[in-house]
């Protein structure tokens, strides 16, 4: 597997973030780490896969185990990722959600 190729695509999904590791010169260290985290998962599916589904081929098995570690990579790529900008709250509009949530003195 190209796990490296593989997560720099997942990456480039990520434009705001993608552009933030690069601007950081952090893209290739965050790359790296999330590549061997799919390869540790890759890995530990097909064990786990391989356990319960014995009958299976072992290319069956490696695919769906990819598709896994691939899925968990994405959530944790969505879970880096900036706010989206339309649902940040600028400070004012901060104060006034808090004010207006506030019980009365």
């Amino acid at each position: 597997m190209h796990y490296r190729t593989r997560t720099l695509q997942l990456l480039e999904q990520h434009p705001s973030l993608y552009e933030q590791l690069r601007k950081e010169r952090k893209l290739f260290t965050t790359m790296k780490f999330l590549a061997s985290q799919m390869k540790i998962r890759h890995l530990a599916w097909m064990e786990q896969l391989s356990q319960a589904r014995p009958g299976r081929s072992p290319s069956q098995i490696n695919l769906e185990a990819f598709e896994h570690a691939l899925h968990e990579i994405k959530i944790s790529l969505d879970l880096m990722g900036p706010q989206v900008e339309e649902e940040a709250f600028s400070l004012d509009a901060a104060m006034t959600y808090i004010r207006s949530h506030m019980p009365a003195a």
